[in-house]
């Protein structure tokens, strides 16, 4: 059985490569798929994004909008069904029972029960802590957990908190995530069921398991929490790469996103697999050798190197003056292979199955719904209507008209969007000014022959800083030729077309030109500075509280790297003006 735990940043972009859902999984390989960030509201679970032929899904999406954040976090599970969905299924991969959260709470009947006859349960311990029903609730509402009852072991997909280190009220609700997860675990051990942990806990255990540990990083209270769990400090949880790796280095999961680390594997290792309980044997002298459920489950793990965005033949981030973005998720998946499991009493898909939500069981909500994929390129919109046997069938006729309906609505919307204005009309005499961009390159900080003399009485300049070129917007008061009541946009002889300029007097126009001169020269004393590399630096804004927000700042445009590494970004720090603060 091969489990696979990927933090995909982001469902949906990471289906686009692939076309479709099933094509995703399938190259993943894997019985039980657990993703993290799905980044998907309940309202978006449609077909195309929750269910693919063969496999059971399970979804957990955020129910906050603290901070104005819809759909930011969220997990999924998805389950390989090797039978069909009318047949009681008798394999370990699709689970008896699964869970929501991991309270309970989410499951709570008007009554104040937890209902739904397959569900995991064991909540008792954790209901009894001491905190109220809302702040258990508060900890289960942002979709970072479910659970899934697989018979020989329970699994838990794990989304953990990201907190920053100065954010005290982030890590109060990290750390209370993390010990009302603890004593749920607890309760699942002491029942005799063996665990599996998966997910991106962000939270990586030694410094071995990051680039950058830094000298506080021992005394992280969350990462002092995990450290207990280990069985390396007495804990019950084996942590199943280092059980198979030991002490290998660079063994990364994750990468900055913003400074293109991965071009030199500058990352951490934050997606993790743990396991605990007992073993599986059945003889006396096999179950005493063995060291639990990790020791004689255990076949393979690693990580999924091939999904990484920096490839060995990939373009550097710094490739002809240019920062390039890597596309895809942050993170790359990690695989888990157990020995065969033993076979489980026959049983049905729980009621918690994606297949279940009403949006999914058969009915189209709306044809407004499928009118809004404005974006695919279709003739006609095909409408199945799906009833349940106890609500009767629609006959073909009215479908037809359905089908009729939203072919001519559709056909409507696309005419609206792609209508233009044409060349005429967008050049048409206008009683406002007109605008004329002249985009000059600056050239060893330097500017071209022809930006020393311009023409035109310029009310504005506007500075546009991207890959060293100074873009410079010069707003004049010039009509269009009176005798063709357009500009011919193909004739670039400005002297010819712009002849109100040409009874200005030449004092007027020689000041002018020398105050446009002295205004270049202003824009030139910002020019971008270079980093240590000789490269043009790139420009930051410190988006962190405190007396430097919102003020700009130049770093080299490098990949980040070790300080070894001469290829990689270099220290080179420089603040910008204090213009760029932003007010």
């Amino acid at each position: 059985m091969k489990i696979v735990s990927y933090n995909v940043n982001g469902l949906r972009a990471r289906i686009i490569p692939y076309k479709t859902l099933h094509a995703f999984l399938s190259a993943l390989d894997a019985d039980i798929i657990c993703f993290q960030e799905t980044k998907l509201s309940k309202q978006e679970l449609t077909g195309d994004i929750a269910t693919a032929e063969g496999y059971e899904a399970f979804f957990s999406c955020t129910r906050t909008v603290n901070k104005g954040k819809i759909g930011y976090s969220g997990v999924a599970t998805f389950c390989r069904a090797s039978i069909t969905s009318c047949e009681p299924c008798t394999s370990g991969v699709l689970p008896l029972a699964a869970d929501e959260g991991f309270t309970g709470l989410l499951h709570l009947s008007k009554r104040g029960e937890i209902e739904g006859v397959d569900r995991v349960g064991y909540y008792d311990n954790v209901l009894n802590m001491g905190m109220t029903q809302e702040e258990l609730l508060q900890l289960d509402r942002e979709g970072r957990c479910i659970v899934t009852d697989h018979g020989s072991f329970v699994l838990f997909n794990i989304y953990g908190p990201c907190v920053q280190p100065d954010d005290t009220a982030r890590m109060d609700f990290k750390l209370k995530f993390y010990q009302v997860l603890q004593c749920r675990w607890e309760s699942l051990l002491r029942a005799g069921k063996r665990l599996i942990v998966v997910g991106d806990l962000n939270i990586s255990a030694y410094p071995i398991d990051s680039c950058n540990p830094g000298p506080h990083f021992n005394s992280n209270p969350c990462r002092k929490w995990l450290r207990s769990l280990l069985s390396t400090n007495g804990g019950l949880f084996t942590d199943v790469y280092r059980a198979v790796h030991g002490l290998k280095k660079g063994a990364y999961t994750c990468w900055s996103q913003a400074s293109g680390a991965e071009e030199f594997n500058y990352g951490t290792r934050i997606d993790l697999i743990l396991a605990a309980g007992s073993c599986m044997h059945t003889d006396v002298v096999s179950s005493v050798e063995c060291k639990g459920f990790a020791h004689c489950s255990l076949k393979d793990c690693d990580i999924m190197l091939e999904f990484k965005r920096f490839k060995e033949d990939s373009t550097p981030r710094w490739s002809g003056g240019r920062s390039l973005k890597l596309e895809g998720s942050d993170h790359v998946p990690v695989f888990l292979l157990l020995n065969k499991q033993p076979l489980v009493k026959p049983h049905d898909v729980p009621t918690f199955a994606a297949r279940f939500l009403p949006q999914l069981r058969g009915r189209q909500q709306s044809i407004y719904a499928i009118l809004q994929k404005g974006d695919q390129s279709m003739n006609m919109v095909d409408i199945s209507l799906h009833v349940d046997s106890e609500e009767g069938s629609v006959d073909k006729r009215s479908t037809r008209l359905l089908k009729v309906q939203a072919t001519q609505k559709f056909k409507t919307k696309v005419v609206q969007k792609t209508s233009q204005t044409n060349l005429t009309a967008f050049f048409a005499r206008s009683s406002g000014r007109n605008t004329v961009l002249m985009n000059e390159t600056l050239d060893n900080g330097g500017v071209s022959g022809q930006s020393q003399e311009v023409r035109g009485s310029c009310s504005n300049a506007e500075l546009h800083d991207e890959d060293s070129q100074v873009q410079y917007n010069f707003e004049t008061s010039i009509q269009p030729d009176d005798s063709t009541n357009e500009y011919n946009c193909t004739d670039m002889n400005l002297e010819s077309k712009l002849s109100p300029l040409k009874s200005m007097d030449a004092n007027a126009k020689e000041k002018n030109a020398q105050a446009q001169w002295k205004r270049i020269k202003d824009l030139m004393a910002r020019r971008i500075p270079l980093c240590r590399h000789g490269e043009p630096c790139v420009a930051r804004i410190v988006k962190k509280s405190g007396p430097n927000h919102g003020r700009g700042f130049y770093v080299c445009a490098r990949a980040e790297g070790p300080a070894s590494n001469p290829e990689a970004r270099c220290d080179h720090f420089e603040w910008a003006s204090e213009k760029s603060r932003s007010t």
